[in-house]
């Protein structure tokens, strides 16, 4: 995920501006989506601990 995000953003912030405004608008569309995907793998991961006693609950 982690790799997915990074390369992402290194295309966004190309100074060169290979990237028109089409393709830039789906790539922060994909961006946002990794990015709500990875908050969701996080939450399942912490409810799964919480389950488990992992907290102390």
């Amino acid at each position: 995920m982690t790799a997915i995000k990074k390369s992402i953003n290194l295309v966004l912030e190309d100074p060169a501006g290979g990237l028109n405004d089409k393709q830039k608008n789906r790539l922060s569309a994909i961006k946002g989506n990794i990015d709500r995907l990875d908050r969701l793998i996080g939450n399942v991961l912490n409810f799964q601990k919480t389950e488990e006693g992992g907290y102390g609950v």
